[in-house]
């Protein structure tokens, strides 16, 4: 286990994270939802933890939506220069 995720799964037994789990459960139960971040890789990031966390609450299917490496740049959005590429869709 890396150690973000170590502590980032120690943070989400704290009562306050418990109850934005269960009120994210509430919000999204029975329509689609998508949870976002700005990291390209689910693995290595925070929301893959969210989603299981919240799927073992709830018969929630998990599906990890990628973006092809250099699409912002092809598509324009982003100052490269300066290492910004922005969210976009």
């Amino acid at each position: 286990m890396q150690t973000f995720e170590r502590i980032f799964r120690a943070h989400l037994e704290g009562r306050a994270a418990q109850e934005a789990l269960e009120q994210a459960v509430d919000i999204t139960s029975g329509v689609r939802a998508c949870l976002l971040c700005f990291e390209r890789d689910h693995s290595g990031c925070h929301r893959a933890i969210v989603a299981e966390e919240m799927a073992d609450r709830e018969a929630f299917q998990i599906r990890h939506l990628g973006v092809r490496h250099g699409l912002a740049e092809e598509a324009g959005y982003g100052d490269f220069e300066n290492g910004r590429a922005y969210a976009f869709g």
